[in-house]
């Protein structure tokens, strides 16, 4: 006589899955060398528009707000998605959100769309909402001819506003 009729052998318990743990946080901000940033907007179409393409020595990046302080820099401003300007500076602090680049300690920015225009300052600051440029301290502009590399016009001033095609400026 069995007193355990009917009763089956215990069943193997499963493993338990192995234990994950959690990637560990990303640093709020990072700092690196040979950045490259290709900043785009989403467009009500669905289609992305360049708005800023950047390389830096090195630099800062914040990777809550995507912004960042980046040292010897140049790169190229958009407008509707073609190019616009060029520019080149000791520091240059990009804010996604702010929309807007701050460049200082001696930058030149260089009309691409069309060319000819130059501006030299202590400061510049693109925002990209309003499409103009400020450029302050020490400003010097210059305009040339795109055919025969003449000057056709320039002046010095303390404070420039234009827009990013480098082609409407006003002198408070």
């Amino acid at each position: 006589m069995t007193l355990f009729a009917g009763c089956k052998p215990p069943r193997p318990r499963p493993a338990a899955p192995p234990r994950q743990t959690a990637p560990p946080a990303l640093p709020k901000a990072i700092n690196t060398q040979g950045i490259r940033i290709n900043w785009r907007a989403k467009q009500k179409t669905g289609s992305l528009w360049r708005v800023l393409d950047l390389k830096a020595e090195k630099g800062t990046i914040d990777s809550q707000s995507q912004s960042g302080v980046m040292t010897n820099a140049t790169g190229t401003l958009y407008r509707e998605n073609r190019a616009r300007a060029a520019f080149e500076a000791p520091t240059v602090e990009a804010a996604r959100d702010q929309r807007s680049v701050v460049a200082t300690g001696g930058v030149k920015v260089r009309g691409l769309n069309p060319k000819g225009a130059l501006i030299t300052a202590d400061k510049a600051t693109w925002y990209i909402e309003k499409n103009i440029v400020i450029a302050e301290g020490h400003v010097y502009m210059e305009q040339r001819n795109p055919r025969t590399d003449q000057k056709t016009a320039w002046g010095n001033a303390e404070h420039l506003t234009v827009n990013t095609e480098l082609q409407q400026f006003s002198i408070p």
